[in-house]
């Protein structure tokens, strides 16, 4: 990229030392070079200046305009996108909270499995003893009970 900026500014320098030194070629012989080229270079220089100092900037603004625009019908866009998004998804939180959010059982709730019934006997009895069984030995508690034996 700098030997490209560098190769124009050498090229930009040059061309104006050649257009100084035909202008000093001019005033110093008092001839013209190509005179009857010079009315249709003034009026191409004139649309050219035009063209860079109305129509671009009126272009370049009319674009920006357009593109905020563009910028805030899709920001709307986004947002209503986002409403209905999250509109659906309360609604599926007030479903699954007017309906449960388990599924029915397969076996349409009738008796449960044998490993089930185990599990809810042994409760019962862990529930029925008394809180002095419960309680877990400690290690003194074990060497006691060994020696006792």
């Amino acid at each position: 990229m700098l030997t490209i900026f560098t190769a124009v500014l050498v090229c930009s320098c040059a061309g104006m030392i050649v257009l100084f030194w035909l202008k000093h070629w001019e005033l110093s012989t008092g001839r013209m070079l190509v005179p009857g080229l010079r009315p249709r270079l003034a009026l191409a220089a004139q649309k050219m200046l035009a063209l860079v100092e109305e129509r671009l900037p009126r272009r370049a603004l009319e674009g920006m305009v357009g593109m905020g625009l563009w910028l805030r019908r899709s920001a709307r866009d986004a947002l209503a996108r986002g409403l209905i998004s999250l509109e659906h998804m309360l609604e599926q939180v007030l479903f699954m909270l007017r309906h449960g959010f388990m599924q029915p059982r397969a076996g349409g709730g009738g008796k449960p499995s044998n490993f089930l019934q185990e599990v809810t006997e042994h409760k019962r009895k862990l529930t029925r003893m008394t809180r002095v069984r419960r309680k877990v030995d400690t290690p003194q508690d074990v060497s006691d009970t060994l020696r006792d034996r």
